[in-house]
């Protein structure tokens, strides 16, 4: 019975004894418990729900995936003739030159293999390699981006002198049913394929939507809960 009336009574039961009356015909004790706190949250939909939005894998990223699949099971050859086109796969010697012609650090490299249309290098050296023939030298001038790591560097014009010493092509297989079929683990079709990828792709980053949703009001909410605190 009084663990039943504790239970409703929605208290701790971790109380404070006081015997009051202790004689042969009765005992007389007080307890003292504390009631578990309220708490009141204030307006936490509000708060909340306007800032989420579940996010979406668009065609874009499906075909960037993609084209990440048909790049791993590309093949690599020796470009004997012609220029360097973009996909292609340079292999350089290049020195970074400051506005006065002075090197700077970290701007020189020899037999560096560059994949033209990767990035590897700041926004507009790779672009302006395309065109080259094996054995051809070439100065490209360009500045580095405002916000470059490096500060000493960061928005100052230079000047790159480069050697092509070989270019290798990729060629990348058809991007057909037989090509997934070759991937061996369901998918059948591209159509499969594509709906597979962005099941997946869309359960990721949803995840991580949830999760960062989950902190912002685990950071949020204590301002918008009001609990009695007992006096005890």
């Amino acid at each position: 019975m009084k663990h039943s009336s504790v239970k409703e009574a929605d208290i701790i039961e971790t109380p404070l004894i006081y015997p009051k009356t202790v004689t042969e015909d009765k005992v007389e004790i007080d307890f003292l418990f504390d009631a578990i706190p309220s708490a009141k949250v204030k307006d936490y939909a509000g708060l909340i729900r306007p800032q989420f939005k579940m996010p979406e894998v668009n065609d874009q990223e499906i075909d960037k995936y993609l084209e990440s699949l048909l790049k791993r099971d590309g093949t690599v050859s020796e470009k004997i003739e012609g220029e360097l086109v973009e996909s292609d796969i340079a292999t350089i010697d290049f020195e970074g030159f400051n506005a006065d012609d002075t090197p700077f650090a970290g701007g020189k490299g020899q037999n560096f293999e560059l994949g033209i249309g990767s990035g590897q290098f700041i926004p507009g050296f790779e672009s302006q390699l395309i065109g080259m023939k094996k054995g051809e030298e070439r100065t490209v001038r360009l500045s580095f981006p405002e916000e470059y790591q490096e500060k000493s560097l960061a928005g100052k014009p230079v000047r790159f002198e480069v050697k092509l010493h070989g270019i290798k092509q990729v060629k990348l297989p058809v991007l057909d049913d037989e090509f997934v079929k070759s991937l061996g683990y369901g998918p059948k079709t591209v159509s499969e394929l594509k709906t597979d990828l962005r099941k997946r792709m869309e359960a990721s980053v949803q995840k991580e939507a949830i999760t960062k949703a989950n902190g912002q009001i685990a950071e949020l909410l204590p301002a918008k809960i009001e609990v009695e605190i007992p006096d005890s």
